[in-house]
């Protein structure tokens, strides 16, 4: 829909600028490429971006960043919706996380007055990218937060889990023993008219002792499985 326009210098470096927006994978590559199309087109103004919980200021003028950078800390929700506040001297972009506030200089009122709607595109593209990745920023840090916390659940049930194995070992030991002292009270009296009962209390003594040593090799085997998950989230 540009063609009648192409030789127009403005809405190249716009044009060029969306295409660059598309392959932007994080913050600060879009901040090179938004700082290289206000160099472009050489305009005068500021840019404020809400992100991280911050609200981002940074000047320009004939084109060129001015070295003042003010950081101050969100006090309230930023812009969720879009809106141009144009003035007799300055023309201003409100979106969501980003304000562009432009002052009206001779070199650029052509563009603001001829092409203000192609401006607005591209900074729904710029807000869009910034959207897309302050999310994925966020799902990140949710992502690493609960990572961390799975690691400390593990770290402190690695610490713990031995020694509740020990004490369900013992009292898998105290148990058996003392089932196997009471059957023994009970039959003691029998031992000379059942032999074998004594003999098949015996055996049941061994198995309970096996399943034990069993028991112990399984604990052994969830240490190291547990042992592993932690190395691997490491």
């Amino acid at each position: 829909m540009f063609e009648h326009k192409n030789n127009n210098p403005s809405i190249t470096h716009i044009l060029k600028s969306s295409a660059d927006l598309l392959q932007c994978k994080n913050i600060q590559q879009l901040l090179d490429c938004l700082h290289g199309t206000i160099s472009d087109l050489n305009l005068d103004g500021f840019y404020r971006l809400d992100l991280n919980q911050k609200i981002h200021i940074k000047y320009f003028q004939d084109g060129q960043l001015l070295q003042s950078n003010n950081v101050v800390v969100q006090r309230g929700s930023h812009q969720d919706h879009v809106t141009v506040v144009d003035l007799e001297h300055s023309l201003t972009f409100k979106l969501p996380l980003i304000q562009f506030h432009l002052q009206k200089t001779p070199f650029n009122l052509p563009l603001i007055e001829e092409h203000q709607y192609l401006l607005l595109i591209w900074l729904q593209q710029v807000s869009s990218v910034l959207v897309h990745l302050e999310n994925q920023l966020n799902m990140q840090h949710i992502f690493s937060n609960k990572q961390d916390k799975l690691k400390l659940s593990i770290e402190i049930l690695n610490e713990e889990l031995p020694q509740k194995l020990a004490g369900l070992s013992e009292q898998q030991i105290t148990l058996a023993q003392g089932y196997t002292q009471l059957i023994t009270s009970k039959v003691s009296h029998q031992q000379q008219q059942e032999p074998n009962l004594v003999a098949a209390l015996q055996d049941h003594g061994l198995a309970i002792h096996e399943l034990i040593i069993k028991q112990d090799s399984l604990n052994l085997c969830i240490v190291s499985l547990l042992k592993s998950v932690n190395e691997h989230l490491e």
